[in-house]
């Protein structure tokens, strides 16, 4: 006698099934890394875009907090507007040893440096960069670009007088207590805002030694209310002088 066994297997319509529902689970993990990583991807992005600004206003502001209060047209700006956006310039005198020298040190004069924004024909956007030109007109200018892809730029100055933020500063004699920079870059909703305070007149200047006993310029301090720009020898034993009281206001 014959002993006949029951096979069980797949049969067509449940490998097709199983087969299917394998290619959700791969389709569902894709598009779930595709996403995972495209976000990954936007960040990275704009963490670069916002150091890049960052970058730049750290320059700005060792190049303005390096000017001398006392130097004449030492910084000045005037508004201005390209394809319907701001697009305001801004002018200040500079040196190789100046902050950092706007990346050059092949020139041991001072020059003067325009931030601004300026087309790029290959692009069709506008860049923002600095012109860089020589006391001599003869010398032609040279523009450096620093940020790719800007919209607009709008650069505002604190009139102490005025109390308020003007759009041009034209005041050769004096400059402004703050300069304010924003930025929009393409696809920016708002925009990168950053306020530079600038050095005041009295301020101090000193040459902090870093290495090999040569001075570093940027280091500033204000010196305190009463005492003097130059200090005179101290006594630090001996008594110190009784201050000599005013007339008393009656009233």
């Amino acid at each position: 006698m014959f002993c006949v066994r029951n096979r069980k297997g797949f049969t067509l319509i449940e490998v097709m099934l199983g087969v299917a529902i394998v290619g959700l689970f791969v389709i569902a993990i894709y598009r779930f890394l595709q996403t995972d990583l495209q976000g990954i991807t936007l960040a990275q992005q704009n963490t670069a875009r916002e150091t890049s600004v960052e970058a730049l206003m750290t320059v700005m502001k060792g190049q303005l907090q390096n000017l001398s209060p006392s130097d004449t047209g030492a910084i000045l700006g005037q508004p201005h507007v390209f394809s319907a956006q701001e697009a305001d310039e801004m002018s200040w005198i500079t040196a190789p040893g100046n902050g950092n020298g706007l990346f050059t040190n092949y020139y041991s004069g001072t020059y003067t440096a325009k931030i601004t924004l300026n087309p790029n024909s290959t692009t069709k956007q506008n860049d923002l960069g600095v012109w860089r030109s020589l006391p001599d007109d003869t010398t032609p200018q040279n523009w450096l670009t620093l940020i790719a892809n800007v919209t607009a730029l709008e650069i505002r100055y604190y009139d102490p007088n005025l109390n308020a933020w003007v759009d041009t500063w034209s005041d050769q004699n004096n400059q402004p207590t703050m300069v304010r920079f924003r930025i929009w870059r393409q696809g920016d909703s708002n925009p990168y805002e950053s306020v530079i305070s600038m050095p005041l007149k009295g301020q101090v200047v000193l040459n902090l030694s870093t290495q090999d006993g040569e001075p570093t310029p940027g280091a500033s301090r204000t010196p305190r209310p009463g005492s003097s720009a130059t200090p005179g020898p101290v006594n630090p034993t001996g008594p110190r002088p009784n201050p000599i009281p005013g007339p008393r206001n009656p009233n």
